[in-house]
């Protein structure tokens, strides 16, 4: 078996893009889901191992061309190994911004060993006068966009790279 793991795309329409996929029946192609992605597991049962392998290589290979972006990697363990193991491979350092995740999303990331080579800061920031103080979001884009906006997100990000003096900033706002 091999597991391709992919975000961004929900099981039903996933599904209705690789419908030949799904109804085969070696190998087998099963969604697992979990909140934000959906694993794929490919199996395939053959007279030795290297035939079996095979098989799954081809439709992963497959899968993933299809998929495209919404494939995060195969056999890997979710979505925030991924994120340190990128961010290790590419030499950055990363920086988080939350409003109305509570850390969630830093908590992810710095649950993975060896995440403090490339997690630098994290902060919740729930009030607009912390987004404006701590990160920089002007008055002017709370006032004419809202908290819970594009803009806001957008200022969120850039504020917090450069408060932590990372490579990347990421945030999150909503209700």
């Amino acid at each position: 078996s091999k597991n391709i793991l992919t975000a961004g795309i929900g099981e039903s329409l996933l599904a209705s893009i690789i419908p030949e996929y799904i109804n085969q029946t070696d190998p087998t192609v099963s969604p697992y889901c979990k909140p934000g992605m959906v694993t794929l597991r490919v199996t395939s049962a053959a007279e030795n191992k290297k035939e079996a392998e095979a098989k799954c290589n081809k439709t992963v290979e497959e899968l993933k061309h299809i998929l495209g972006r919404n494939v995060c990697g195969v056999d890997v363990k979710d979505l925030e190994t991924v994120v340190v193991s990128t961010l290790k491979e590419k030499n950055l350092h990363l920086a988080t911004a939350e409003s109305c995740t509570a850390g969630k999303i830093s908590a992810a990331i710095t649950s993975v060993a060896g995440a403090s080579s490339v997690f630098d800061f994290g902060a919740s920031t729930y009030s607009n006068e912390m987004k404006h103080k701590l990160l920089g979001v002007k008055t002017e884009t709370l006032n004419q966009h809202g908290a819970v906006s594009a803009e806001t997100a957008l200022e969120m990000a850039q504020g917090i790279r450069l408060y932590a003096d990372a490579d990347l900033g990421l945030s999150v706002t909503g209700v």
